[in-house]
């Protein structure tokens, strides 16, 4: 990655309130704004819960089936 990529990265981060400079040093320091944090947090718990309380089974099944083209066959798992 260059330099300049890092910087528009940076800066477009900072347009979206995700990343915000402290103070006035040279070179700048970065840090993650609370909005970040928060939203960080907020996707963890997402993933984390995962799964955590699986809804009630409805008795209704569902049948999922693809099929490969000869084309694909090296694709294919030896039966």
């Amino acid at each position: 990655m260059s330099d300049s990529s890092a910087r528009a990265a940076l800066s477009r981060l900072v347009k979206r309130g995700l990343i915000a400079t402290r103070g006035n040093a040279r070179p700048p320091v970065h840090h993650l704004t609370s909005q970040a944090i928060a939203r960080h947090r907020s996707r963890m718990r997402h993933f984390l819960d995962f799964g955590a309380h699986p809804p009630e089974w409805t008795g209704e099944w569902v049948l999922s089936s693809f099929s490969i083209p000869s084309s694909g066959q090296p694709a294919r798992v030896p039966g």
